[in-house]
């Protein structure tokens, strides 16, 4: 990390007075508030996560890719197929491809 993040590591004693400072006191989120970011904030001021930002992009791209939409609304009609035409078969089926292709 030392490579990747732009600040330089803080003093060994401001590290574990961070780190003991927020033990306890932080919610973790698996997308906002994880180990990563923790250990990030603790060492270099700034909470960030390697692993978090890489999945963002890669589920921005799976978003803006077309296909998503097409295998999206196949499923959908295949739902409908296989379980009927109702509220809970025909509402994803529509909202679900209409948000991919709006984020898109």
């Amino acid at each position: 990390m030392d490579g990747a993040v732009r600040r330089g590591p803080l003093p060994a004693e401001e590290v574990a007075r961070r780190a003991e400072r927020l033990l306890g006191g932080v919610r973790y989120s698996l997308l906002w508030n994880n180990c990563e970011h923790y250990v990030t904030f603790c060492r270099y001021g700034s909470a960030q996560s390697l692993q978090t930002d890489q999945f963002c992009e890669w589920l921005k791209s799976l978003i803006r890719d077309r296909r998503t939409m097409s295998v999206t609304v196949l499923l959908g009609l295949l739902s409908m197929a296989c379980l009927g035409v109702s509220y809970s078969t025909a509402l994803p089926t529509l909202l679900i491809p209409f948000t991919l292709w709006m984020a898109s």
